[in-house]
């Protein structure tokens, strides 16, 4: 048997000497157990990191990583999450862009609906208004006329009224004659 079989059936059986497990951004916390428990003498976990706190702090945040399936609610949030942090002049930024616009559009509307409606109100005021002024004229004037005596002849056309009240005087008449200085008051 050669050195490359040898090595591959250590592998597939899952025992070996020594394990080196390397933590990075794509390891869970099932990749960490599984390099972790490989090595029959020793294992090992190699991290990089500025300091243990860091190290630390990576190895927790691999821990919390687990691929399995939690539910749609669940992947739903790790979306949400991971969109944060897209590029800023990208596409999520573009639709993030474009819902600021849409929801201050919304608002214009709704305000400018709210001030249409409050204008209506005020018409509808102003109308019973000049609805309860008109009837209260037109009651008025029903009394004026059933009170009026009968020496005072009623019109029965308005307009023939009006027309004499419009009509341009009218010329003396031919047999009248002009005033002389003699016909002054003394």
């Amino acid at each position: 048997m050669n050195v490359a079989t040898h090595l591959l059936l250590d592998v597939m059986d899952g025992a070996v000497d020594a394990s080196h497990t390397m933590l990075s951004e794509a390891t869970s916390a099932a990749g960490v157990y599984v390099g972790m428990a490989r090595g029959c003498d020793d294992n090992h976990l190699h991290v990089v990191a500025e300091d243990l706190a860091g190290a630390r702090a990576q190895f927790i945040e691999a821990m919390e990583r687990d691929p399995a399936d939690r539910g749609l609610d669940h992947a739903t949030a790790q979306a949400i999450d991971a969109g944060l942090g897209l590029v800023a002049d990208g596409p999520a930024q573009l639709v993030t862009d474009e819902l600021t616009r849409l929801t201050a559009e919304a608002a214009h509307a709704e305000r400018t609906a709210e001030r249409w409606k409050q204008t209506a109100t005020r018409f509808d005021a102003q109308r019973a208004t000049y609805k309860a002024e008109d009837d209260e004229q037109a009651a008025v004037l029903r009394r004026a006329e059933s009170e009026r005596p009968a020496s005072v002849p009623r019109s029965r056309n308005r307009s023939s009224y009006r027309q004499r009240q419009t009509a341009p005087p009218t010329s003396p008449p031919s047999s009248a004659r002009p005033l002389q200085p003699s016909d002054s008051p003394p």
